[in-house]
């Protein structure tokens, strides 16, 4: 029962032991006072950044996504359900830096399968700058595996300057 009042989003939701579980985050009004909050083990892992440098810094590729479904995978040779498509690189980022090209098809990151783009900007993004994550990519028929470095995630009017190839 997370009790989410007018103000306290943001704060910690305790359980009866006085130990924190989770970050209260909103409430669904027409729902007779349904809280919802974020799970600790979610949050622990940013605390340092944000204890540190006021701010969480996750990891980033540099990359446009497109979900691929139904016909599209069967004319790939995909038994997926779903996969991914790099529809655009940002010049000069990570993606771009270790070779990844416009179209294409991630299979998988760090082993894990990929099966749409939310999951794949999730891994990335629970990631550091710096760190190393090996993609398994489709490219003309043919799999390859590229390692890229993450790097920082730029600011979103930064972003919006630079227009992926």
């Amino acid at each position: 029962d997370a009790s989410i009042n007018p103000g306290n989003s943001g704060g910690p939701l305790f359980n009866l032991q006085g130990e924190v579980i989770g970050i209260n985050t909103a409430i669904n009004p027409r729902a007779q006072g349904i809280g919802f909050s974020v799970p600790i083990d979610k949050v622990s892992n940013i605390l340092d950044d944000l204890k540190k440098k006021g701010r969480v810094e996750r990891g980033w590729i540099g990359v446009s996504l497109q979900d691929i479904t139904g016909p599209d995978l069967i004319q790939l040779g995909l038994n997926s359900k779903q996969a991914v498509r790099m529809s655009g690189v940002y010049p000069g980022t990570p993606a771009a830096n270790a070779g990844i090209a416009v179209g294409d098809i991630i299979l998988r990151i760090d082993g894990l399968a990929i099966g749409d783009a939310n999951s794949l900007v999730k891994h990335i993004g629970s990631k550091r700058p710096g760190e190393v994550v090996k993609m398994r990519i489709l490219r003309n028929g043919k799999a390859q595996t590229l390692r890229v470095t993450l790097a920082k995630r730029p600011d979103e009017s930064s972003l919006r300057r630079t227009n992926p190839r």
